[in-house]
């Protein structure tokens, strides 16, 4: 088992709410997984964890987060910051906000790379067109010089998806990818992250199941912090049982 996450809980110390309350999930290596359901139900919140992103003074977390055996929130920062970037990648929601406006593009994602990589100059640029090539992005020299304001939303998230994989990680985790994409780049990111899929194991965060569908694999769909359907994506999309995925099913055809 590649990942494994059992019981885990996250609690707002202000509120006692618990924005993540006891969930189990677990994806083998190279395969596709999703987790469904519509904004604040804890989706965004599951990946914060897995990535130590909650704020210990805002947030109560319990359970265990297994990577290839090995209990990662238990593991001291200098091993998670070993793992995450290199073995776990994140593709962000939005990239134009996870890019730096003042640094090129190139130079950011040289600097994913030799962060942990001993390399020279010339590997690292290597490294980052052959991440853009496995990306979709073409114009290599032009993009590696480019600000991210001078890119398209799509080529920018393909920008991000290039960061991501840049050091062949075994777990990518897509948070809301293609939110902030027209329909045409919607399918294309979607279909590139499903083409990942057998060299990494993905996952894939989001409300749309009309990506989900193109996706495919397996599907968890979340309400209020917990799992209340579990399955095949094409399965509980033909025959749903839940009456939280039959309002979401619905809702998505009448848009």
């Amino acid at each position: 088992m590649l990942l494994e996450i059992k019981e885990l809980s996250v609690k707002v110390k202000s509120s006692g709410v618990k924005v993540v309350n006891g969930i189990n999930l677990s994806v083998d290596e190279g395969e596709p997984l999703l987790i469904l359901g519509q904004s604040g139900s804890g989706k965004t919140m599951i990946c914060r964890t897995l990535f130590g992103l909650t704020n210990r003074y805002n947030f109560d977390v319990s359970g265990q987060i297994f990577f290839e055996g090995k209990d990662i929130m238990s593991a001291d920062a200098k091993k998670r910051r070993k793992l995450y970037g290199s073995d776990i990648a994140l593709i962000p929601q939005n990239p134009m906000t996870s890019f730096d406006p003042s640094c090129k593009l190139g130079n950011q994602l040289a600097e994913t790379y030799r962060i942990h990589n001993k390399s020279s100059v010339k590997a690292a640029q290597n490294a980052v067109f052959e991440a853009m090539h496995r990306a979709g992005l073409e114009q290599c020299k032009a993009i590696w010089s480019s600000y991210p304001y001078m890119l398209s939303g799509g080529m920018l998230q393909r920008a991000a998806v290039a960061a991501a994989i840049i050091n062949h990680p075994k777990l990518i985790i897509a948070d809301e990818p293609t939110t902030a994409l027209d329909a045409e780049h919607r399918i294309a990111v979607t279909n590139l992250l499903k083409g990942l899929c057998g060299s990494a194991a993905v996952i894939m965060i989001t409300h749309d199941f009309a990506v989900a569908d193109r996706f495919g694999g397996y599907a968890y769909i979340m309400k209020n912090g917990v799992f209340v359907e579990q399955g095949n994506i094409e399965k509980i999309i033909a025959a749903p049982e839940n009456e939280y995925t039959k309002e979401l099913l619905n809702a998505a055809l009448l848009i």
